[in-house]
């Protein structure tokens, strides 16, 4: 992402660029400080606009499934196979608290 204004609250500079989770590049492109870059060709690039999740709104490590591109029927495959920590972020804890989730379903 390259940086048009500095947003509140980070160290990010006018100018600069630095790689972030999209769910993060969201949150600035869409408050104007500014746009995805691509730094091996030097350009900007259009953003391809995230479609929107079908998790549910308390699913347990919801944002690292978003960050990894899983839909809710993708999650419950991979909770059928014991996989979830097959996703970055989710550790035995959360995994426990999602088959918690499920089972409550």
């Amino acid at each position: 992402m390259l940086f048009d204004e500095q947003p509140p609250g980070t160290h990010y500079k006018p100018g600069h660029y630095s790689w972030v989770a999209n769910s993060t590049a969201d949150e600035i492109i869409s408050d104007g400080y500014g746009s995805e870059y691509d730094p091996t060709k030097k350009n900007p690039v259009e953003r391809k606009q995230q479609p929107e999740s079908d998790l549910p709104d308390d699913l347990p490590g919801r944002n690292h499934f978003e960050e990894a591109g899983k839909n809710w029927e993708q999650v419950q495959k991979l909770a059928e196979k014991e996989k979830l920590q097959s996703v970055p972020g989710i550790g035995t804890s959360t995994e426990h608290k999602i088959n918690v989730y499920m089972e409550g379903k």
